[in-house]
């Protein structure tokens, strides 16, 4: 509790909070920790290590208690994402198998006949037309 309440207070570079943490130190700022340093030591006596030690202790201590509470909401959002996901994958899988089913039917109807034409209205007219040839040959 105590790091809580030092977390409002003023450090040599800001605030020591959460928001500045982010940026200073976030991933999007470019951070290089090795400038950082070299920055920190260029301006700062050694004597000052301890205090830079505890003040990125604490920062990092906020971090992760923001990315636990916000892991904690945001879990239930993430559970139903990765159940939709896999629905749709399941439904996906399902039409890639009807789909192989109907191009098999399809090689197969093409393979038995002579005319056979992948435009809509005229794979109707040939399977019309085939289906027509075989009542007349077998007398149905």
């Amino acid at each position: 509790m105590a790091q809580l309440t030092r977390s409002r207070q003023r450090a040599p570079h800001g605030a020591i909070d959460l928001r500045t943490t982010k940026e200073r130190f976030g991933i999007s700022t470019g951070f290089d920790v090795q400038k950082h340093i070299e920055s920190f030591y260029a301006q700062n006596p050694i004597s000052a290590a301890p205090e830079q030690r505890d003040e990125l202790k604490l920062r990092r201590e906020l971090c992760s208690t923001e990315l636990k509470r916000y892991v904690t909401e945001e879990y239930e959002a993430f559970i139903a994402t990765t159940a939709t996901v896999v629905s749709i994958e399941s439904d996906m899988l399902k039409l890639n198998n009807l789909l192989g089913q109907f191009q098999l039917g399809l090689r197969s109807l093409q393979g038995s006949s002579s005319v056979f034409h992948y435009d809509d209205e005229k794979v109707g007219y040939a399977m019309l037309a085939q289906a027509s040839t075989r009542q007349r040959k077998h007398g149905n």
